[in-house]
């Protein structure tokens, strides 16, 4: 019974080495360098941007046109988003003012059953050739 009692005890050393050998391992793989964290900047004429930096976030733009017929102008964008809808009357000329996203490229103006692809850019003036 010695013998058994001396293999109970030499187990419970054995699984008592193992466990505090396991629960001691180490992260061998090195983390990740604290990156500096950027200055804060609570007022925005301590922003630091380039000279050439736009500010602006919309675009200005104005569309004439003068229709022979009466008729529904509608401009649109490029995901068919409305910027603008207008019963027109023959022969009295119309002018649409938009302010526009900066994200819109190209807007399409559509009259009785025309349609004319404009690229948008700020300040610009486009006189339509739809009648």
């Amino acid at each position: 019974m010695k013998t058994s009692y001396s293999i109970q005890k030499l187990f419970i050393l054995v699984v008592l080495f193992t466990l505090g050998l396991s629960s001691c391992k180490k992260d061998l793989v090195p983390s990740e360098p604290k990156l500096a964290q950027p200055e804060k900047v609570t007022k925005t004429r301590d922003l630091k941007v380039s000279d050439n930096f736009k500010w602006e976030t919309t675009n200005e733009m104005v569309v004439e046109i003068t229709p022979s017929k009466s008729g529904l102008l509608l401009i649109q964008g490029e995901n068919a988003e409305v910027f603008y809808k207008a019963f027109l009357q023959p022969g009295v000329s119309h002018t649409a003012k938009l302010t526009l996203q900066n994200i819109h490229q190209k807007m399409f103006v559509y009259f009785n059953g025309s349609q004319e692809e404009i690229n948008i850019s700020s300040g610009a003036k486009v006189k339509s050739t739809l009648k």
